[in-house]
């Protein structure tokens, strides 16, 4: 009797100690999930944080930043999301030691990377002597490298605020509006991250001239762009108005050819844009492709075209000898000349394979936008910007042709059409686009 007494003692204590045990495992798996179900919300937390961290340096790569600047900026961000006690490493492509997921070859990359550490304190975990634990999360982010096209217009009337003749001023770099467009583009491209951007020149006028490939220098960019003059006035030829008596036409006695004498070839500078984009010598990946298209008014020329020795201009767009250059805004003749392009009120767009007798300079540029926004699956954007009174109160046909034109290019790809009433403008546009170029998160 007294030995089974013995092993019954013994065996509730062993009973109780085997509750004990299992009470302190099932603290410790209580602890476990509790704890551990804290360290991914914590580590979900810090990630998105070290997320907008990366972006937010990569934003101030974008501005010549030092790394302690972009750390700053980073830790910033991290305690805005949150964060306690956090550290944040940044770090970017270092030449003399380089990281091949920073230092992206064979074309630079602005990539930025966030390393941030940060301390959770367990709550249960402590009864087994564990007490807190280090979380580490990392994000790359990229300030898009940029393929940057100006295109702009240098026809003649880029000089009539200062007399509109060209040749004049063109000699002491005081043609105005242009001298104000020059400044303002220049001001633009200083404002670019090179060897990470890149810049190139187009302009247009009775053709298109690609003034400069893209380039990384951003001395040859500016180069590009002082060394632009407004275009001369057309002289005679091709600028003669020559009457045209077409007596099977009674509808248009006396007409004069215009073309020879337009000089605002918008489509062609588009087309210069897309040369430029898509020559395979410059193509990189990931680059945002962002092009700035300026002018003073309505398009109304074309590139030469076999049988269209002055691009497309229709004859029932030409001048009429009751359409002279002088006719006041609201004279009913004033529609009647619009100048290669449709009469106001039956305005239309005509496909050339359909309807060739009636493309024009209009039409022309449509096209040549539609094929810049197809070329290319790649992040695009376009900026447009209608300078001065002639894009919205063009002197003949539709007085307001060059707006909506210029905001039908902008809304191809998610671009934004600005007006300006003088060059004094251009500074705060060309400010304006700079901070419309966004930065992304690249892993």
């Amino acid at each position: 009797m007294r030995i089974q007494k013995v092993l019954r003692g013994r065996e509730k204590g062993q009973a109780l100690i085997l509750i004990a045990l299992a009470f302190v495992a099932l603290l410790g798996f209580v602890g476990l999930v509790v704890d551990v179900g804290a360290v991914f919300i914590q580590y979900a937390h810090l990630r998105r944080g070290v997320d907008a961290a990366s972006l937010s340096a990569a934003a101030q790569f974008r501005e010549f930043r030092t790394l302690a600047e972009m750390t700053e900026a980073a830790t910033e961000f991290l305690r805005l999301n949150g964060i306690p006690d956090v550290s944040a490493v940044v770090e970017v492509c270092d030449p003399g030691d380089p990281d091949p997921a920073l230092c992206a070859m064979p074309w630079a990359r602005k990539l930025v990377r966030v390393r941030a550490t940060s301390e959770v304190e367990f709550s249960f975990m402590p009864v087994l002597g564990i007490y807190s634990t280090q979380l580490t999360a990392e994000a790359i982010g990229e300030a898009a490298g940029l393929d940057v096209v100006l295109v702009l217009d240098r026809s003649e009337s880029m000089a009539s605020d200062s007399g509109g003749d060209p040749s004049t001023c063109n000699p002491t770099d005081s043609c105005q509006p242009f001298e104000g467009v020059r400044a303002a583009a220049m001001a633009f491209i200083n404002n670019l991250y090179f060897p990470y951007d890149r810049a190139a020149v187009v302009t247009f006028d009775r053709g298109v001239h690609i003034d400069q490939d893209l380039t990384d220098d951003r001395d040859v960019a500016l180069n590009a762009l002082a060394n632009l003059t407004v275009y001369p006035r057309p002289g005679n030829p091709p600028c003669d108005y020559a009457p045209i008596v077409d007596p099977l036409n009674p509808l248009y006695p006396g007409q004069r050819d215009p073309s020879g004498c337009t000089t605002t070839n918008i489509g062609g500078g588009l087309l210069g844009a897309a040369t430029v984009l898509s020559d395979p010598n410059f193509l990189r990946r990931d680059s945002l492709w962002v092009i700035v298209l300026l002018t003073d008014g309505a398009a109304n020329h074309t590139l030469p075209m076999p049988g269209y020795p002055n691009g497309y201009c229709p004859s029932n767009t030409w001048v009429q000898d009751d359409c002279n250059l002088a006719i006041p805004e609201g004279d009913p003749f004033r529609d009647l000349c619009p100048i290669c392009r449709d009469i106001d009120g039956l305005v239309t767009r005509h496909e050339y394979d359909t309807d060739p007798d009636n493309y024009d300079a209009e039409d022309y540029a449509l096209d040549q936008a539609d094929a810049l926004a197809e070329l290319s699956d790649r992040d695009m954007i376009i900026f447009t910007i209608g300078l001065g009174e002639q894009v919205t109160n063009t002197t003949y046909g539709k007085p307001d042709a060059g707006q909506e034109l210029l905001e039908y290019v902008a809304d191809l790809a998610d671009g934004s059409y600005y007006a300006s009433a003088d060059a004094d403008d251009l500074g705060n546009i060309f400010s304006d686009i700079a901070q419309r170029i966004f930065t992304r998160i690249a892993k």
